[in-house]
Parts: structure tokens; C-alpha cells; sequence
């Protein structure tokens, strides 16, 4: 039986691949430690082993979507925050800070109106202090 002509192989840079792995480890290793936890604890939370997370952290194993997925949850970083910074072509300036994105989504869950606005008021009063 012979292949379909639109059938190809796509080959991708392994390279770029292992330089995200250790983009999203290092950043993985960051944010525990910024939550004072040990891999150990981190690892129980996620249901693996201590090793397992130093293979993430190494960026020696890839971490899994859901997992990943998980990690944001237990670290308590918006899942954007493991990619942050991690392509170089983009200006920094088009780059929102995760922590910005976090108290976006924060201001957001206020039920008050009013109160956002305020929120945001007192935001603008500090910023034009110099």
C-alpha cells in the first residue's frame, strides 16, 4: 500500500525544543522556591517523586501540558508564567509581566463595580507620584 503524496514528515529543531524544556524548568524552579517549598513537597503535591521534579527543573524530562497545568495550580503562577521571557525576538515591551496578568485577573473578580474603579483609581494616584 503506498503513501499518500500529502503525507510528509516534519522534522522539528531539537534544539529550540530542549532550550524551552529548560526555559519552563528553570521557571518551574524559580516559582517553588519563591513559595519556599522543597521538590519534595512540590512532588507530593503533584503525585511524583522528588527526582522527577529535579528532572523537570533540569529541564532533562518534559513537563507534560496537564501537568504543567497542575504546577501553575500548586505554585500559584498563571500558566503563562512558565513561557515568560522565553522567546527573545519578542520586545519586552509587548510582554505582560505575569504578576500584571494576576492582578488583572484579581481586580477583575471584584463583584462592585464601583470598587474596581476605585481600585484603579488609587492605582493611578500612586503611579503619577513621583
Amino acid at each position: 500500500m503506498e503513501k499518500p503524496a500529502s503525507s510528509k514528515v516534519v522534522m522539528h529543531n531539537a534544539r529550540s525544543a530542549l532550550d524551552a524544556d529548560l526555559h519552563v524548568g528553570r521557571k518551574v524552579r524559580k516559582a517553588r522556591k519563591a513559595m519556599e517549598m522543597s521538590q519534595t513537597e512540590l512532588g507530593d503535591q503533584l503525585g511524583v517523586s522528588f527526582q522527577q521534579i529535579q528532572k523537570y527543573e533540569k529541564g532533562s524530562n518534559r513537563i507534560g501540558s496537564g501537568r504543567l497545568w497542575e504546577m501553575s495550580r500548586v505554585l500559584q503562577v498563571p500558566i503563562d508564567y512558565f513561557f515568560d521571557g522565553i522567546d527573545e525576538s519578542v520586545s519586552s515591551e509587548k510582554t505582560v509581566p505575569w504578576w500584571l496578568l494576576n492582578l488583572a485577573k484579581q481586580i477583575e473578580s471584584i463583584k462592585d463595580e464601583k470598587l474596581q474603579k476605585q481600585i484603579i483609581s488609587l492605582i493611578e494616584a500612586c503611579s503619577e507620584q513621583d
